[in-house]
């Protein structure tokens, strides 16, 4: 695979990742898409605190 790469949530009490690896580059609303899996391992309340992060 010639494009690889992670897209990683880290801070207190927290680490959460979504990796890839494909052929072609990771588009724009691809990488939205995989932003969204951390996102959705942390509680309500964090993701509330942590808005302004993701």
């Amino acid at each position: 695979m010639k494009h690889r790469g992670r897209i990683q949530a880290q801070g207190e009490n927290l680490e959460a990742s979504e990796s890839w690896a494909q052929n072609e580059p990771l588009t724009k609303n691809a990488g939205l898409k995989l932003l969204e899996k951390p996102k959705k391992q942390n509680s309500k309340k964090r993701i509330r605190i942590k808005r302004n992060c993701f």
